[in-house]
């Protein structure tokens, strides 16, 4: 069984994040956010920890890139399935790198496998 999780945020340097979603499932979390458009945009990263003021750890192994067209934005989809246990209380930290290397965060957001 999955549950659905609808965070809102505000804006990434110029991106702006109108919305990001995680399904938590036993084994696996599958976040997604949506974006309006992403100029200067190089990519990003998603940080996880056990705690809102723990230590967050990147979970892609590669920059998640933009989509194909930086003008009209879309959503993004990032599927977690290292250490996910059921029951527990996930934070993580949406990063945005732009093409001067600048990195933003947003977040944490709690995430509860279920």
């Amino acid at each position: 069984m999955s549950q659905r999780h609808f965070l809102r945020s505000g804006i990434l340097s110029l991106l702006l994040l109108s919305l990001l979603v995680a399904c938590g499932g036993e084994t696996e979390l599958t976040i997604n956010w949506t974006v309006e458009n992403e100029i200067d945009v190089v990519g990003y990263n998603l940080l996880r920890s056990d705690a809102p003021d723990g230590e967050f750890v990147q979970v892609n192994e590669a920059i998640i890139p933009p989509l194909a067209d930086p003008f009209i934005g879309g959503e993004h989809e990032f599927v977690d399935r290292v250490g996910i246990r059921r029951g527990e209380t996930y934070y993580y930290l949406l990063e945005t790198i732009d093409r001067v290397g600048n990195a933003s965060q947003e977040g944490p957001f709690p995430i509860e496998a279920r």
